[in-house]
């Protein structure tokens, strides 16, 4: 026997040994692990949410993964900020969100937004919050936490709230207290 038949041989067999090591580690329910990755991720995002050819709003954030639920429906998950802008008919700006964290449910058609959850409208009125939800098809935002709205001469305090999305409409549910006259101050 020659030496480069002993070396093939050799290596075949070592080749043929580490597959099979290699085959060891992998998960015997290897869908049950793909299930839980996420389908897609992205840094430093900027993405255009449009309607018939109309801009809608605008998100960035700096960190998002997709996954699937259960029903392979889409949740995107925003674990580190964002912010929407949001815009009427003419491109001008309605609105300003900003959140700590935050999902998507594609399928389902809503936002929900967490922690320390920020909303300025073009009057420059400010709604403070720590749970805020953005209904697509309605349009509409919603809470049943505590909020805080900031206007230019007042500050009113509530449990919860409803307005649209450039937050120029909205309604207070159980006014808890209203400062006013800040211009006094």
């Amino acid at each position: 026997m020659n030496y480069k038949k002993i070396f093939i041989l050799l290596w075949l067999i070592n080749m043929f040994i580490a597959c099979n090591e290699k085959n060891k580690t992998i998960p015997k329910d290897f869908e049950e692990v793909r299930k839980k990755l996420p389908v897609q991720e992205g840094k430093n995002i900027r993405y255009h949410y449009t309607e018939q050819t109309l801009l809608k709003a605008v998100l960035e954030a700096p960190f998002f993964r997709e996954v699937l639920d259960t029903n392979r429906h889409s949740i995107v998950h925003f674990d580190s900020s964002f912010k929407i802008i949001f815009y009427n008919a003419e491109g001008k700006k309605e609105s300003e969100l900003t959140a700590n964290r935050g999902m998507y449910h594609n399928r389902k058609g809503y936002a929900e937004a967490r922690g320390n959850v920020i909303v300025v409208n073009e009057k420059n009125e400010k709604l403070e919050t720590e749970k805020l939800f953005w209904y697509k098809s309605l349009d509409k935002l919603s809470t049943n936490a505590f909020v805080k709205i900031t206007r230019q001469d007042e500050i009113l305090f509530g449990d919860s709230l409803v307005s649209n999305t450039s937050f120029t409409n909205y309604k207070i549910y159980k006014l808890k207290g209203r400062i006013s006259n800040l211009k006094e101050f």
